[in-house]
């Protein structure tokens, strides 16, 4: 029942922006019958399937384990976010998805059963995020490379036809992958960025190992994080180098730091130095790291 399948409940960006739109304008003024009535009358549509998409986004994100709206005593609807309300455009809808996805728990990822209709697509997110052949100039993310790549491998949990496109679709919704002239790669950078102000938590500078080490708290599918470590471990790839990072996110971070959003200072013979490294096979030793710029 993964999100990320076409046919399933929380699978359509587009009804979820709009719920979230709605409810940020019109805060307990609709019950969910009501609700469906003004954004979508099943008189509108002529097949099953599509009637019911609008009921099953509405019902999927209001369950308690990712809920990003709740009813009031009197059965009207409200959000109910994870973090500081910051405004209901799609961009904004992502950062609070962002944030609930990744404090989401899960008993166990790589379970047969899809627990919470989520962890199928956590355990997705983690795995993607270890493929550096899909970074900026190498392949890009299609149906097809994502196939080849999970069935290569990953293959006990492949993707279904029904799942890959949305998959991708989910992808750059949250901010793991970018389009780039029609093209998608994986690259974290605004995932990243939504995280930035936890991260920190009111400092200004943190050591490079300290900031990594909080990033894979705040951010579990990324480097280091406790998703991506039990991916690593059933994909047979390193995981006792928590110092050298992926090439994905050492591409998001030079990203965050061309954009002067962080700051980086590098100190010689720095035992706890971080490795960054880039898509070119370059790579850069930090030991500091400074936000400068906005965390959303």
């Amino acid at each position: 029942m993964s999100f990320i399948n076409n046919a399933h409940p929380g699978s359509q960006i587009n009804l979820l922006c709009l719920i979230f739109r709605v409810l940020s304008r019109s805060p307990n003024k609709y019950t969910a019958k009501e609700l469906q009535e003004y954004c979508a009358p099943e008189s509108l549509f002529s097949k099953d399937d599509h009637k019911k998409r609008f009921k099953d986004t509405l019902n999927f994100w209001s369950q308690p384990s990712h809920r990003l709206w709740e009813e009031d005593t009197n059965e009207k609807l409200f959000l109910s976010l994870p973090v500081e309300f910051t405004g209901d455009t799609p961009a904004d809808v992502a950062h609070q998805l962002r944030h609930l996805l990744m404090k989401a728990e899960f008993s166990d990822i790589m379970a047969d059963d899809d627990e919470q209709g989520a962890s199928k697509a956590i355990r997705s997110f983690a795995f993607i995020l270890t493929q550096d052949q899909f970074t900026i100039f190498k392949e890009t993310l299609t149906r097809d490379n994502v196939d080849g790549s999970f069935a290569s491998d990953f293959g006990q949990y492949s993707l279904n036809d029904s799942e890959k496109s949305y998959f991708i679709e989910f992808c750059n919704f949250i901010g793991l992958s970018e389009n780039i002239a029609g093209n998608e790669h994986i690259d974290p950078t605004r995932l990243i960025i939504s995280f930035l102000g936890d991260i920190f938590s009111g400092e200004k500078v943190l050591s490079a190992s300290d900031f990594v080490s909080q990033l894979s708290e705040n951010v579990p599918i990324i480097d280091n994080g406790r998703h991506n470590r039990v991916v690593r471990e059933a994909v047979g790839a390193e995981i006792d180098m928590p110092n050298s990072l992926s090439v994905n996110l050492s591409h998001a971070l030079n990203r965050l730091h061309e954009a002067r959003v962080l700051m980086f200072s590098t100190l010689s013979d720095d035992v706890n130095a971080v490795t960054l490294n880039y898509p070119n096979d370059q790579s850069e030793q930090i030991s500091s790291v400074e936000l400068v710029g906005g965390s959303h």
